[in-house]
């Protein structure tokens, strides 16, 4: 009976498909929870700003982040910004603007590495 019930295990394709199966939803459940870094460059916005004023300035700001695989995938990357306000700009020149963590909009449950620049130069006309 022992070797007639090790002879079903073996070769029983049903049991290696399970197995299989079972591996693969154990192996995606754990990627899931991975904690990963991705590095995204997000566009500048800007509000209070002077409408006769024209603003050169660089396109975007490099991120890095950290959090969960499954809470990176949930993130709109394409809603992500850098909101500065430019309420004290009143007239043509050359200004330097910092870039505050403050100014990144992150969900609660990714952490913000790093970004450049830390300071954006605006050319306004």
């Amino acid at each position: 009976m022992n070797a007639q019930l090790k002879s079903i295990l073996i070769n029983n394709s049903l049991l290696k498909i399970l197995a299989l199966i079972f591996g693969y939803v154990f192996w995606l459940i754990l990627a899931q929870h991975q904690s990963l870094k991705i590095t995204q460059k997000i566009p500048l916005s800007f509000y209070n700003t002077q409408n006769e004023l024209k603003i050169n300035v660089p396109e975007n700001v490099e991120i890095n982040l950290l959090g969960k695989r499954h809470d990176l995938q949930k993130i709109d990357l394409a809603g992500l910004g850098v909101h500065l306000d430019l309420s004290h700009i009143t007239q043509a020149g050359n200004y330097q603007v910092p870039v505050d963590t403050n100014q990144i909009f992150l969900p609660n449950n990714v952490k913000l590495l790093y970004y450049t620049p830390v300071m954006i130069n605006l050319e306004v006309n």
